[in-house]
């Protein structure tokens, strides 16, 4: 005699179900901390600047904060950016 079962296994569908989300879940686990590695390696590969860059930067910022000659010749001089603010907003307010 067979037995026809009419009934769906749902033990085994949940089963099923939380052994698949458990192997997705990991899956994005790992593809995440695989991500987050590359990032972080990069980031500290592009977070040193060549010696050259911070030399430029220094200089930069130097003249920006600093009274100097632009060009003597032509009595042109440079003032820090903070003095040259004030000057102009003088004289917009004149």
């Amino acid at each position: 005699m067979t037995v026809i079962r009419d009934d769906v296994d749902t033990t085994r569908i949940v089963g099923v179900a939380f052994a698949g989300a458990f192997f997705v879940a990991a899956f994005i686990l790992f593809v995440q901390a695989w991500f987050y590695s590359i990032q972080r390696d990069d980031d500290a590969r592009k977070g040193t600047k060549p010696l050259s860059v911070q030399q430029y930067e220094a200089r930069q910022a130097e003249k920006l904060t600093t009274y100097g000659w632009v060009n003597r010749d032509q009595q042109k001089v440079r003032i820090p950016i903070e003095s040259a603010k004030k000057a102009v907003l003088s004289q917009l307010h004149k």
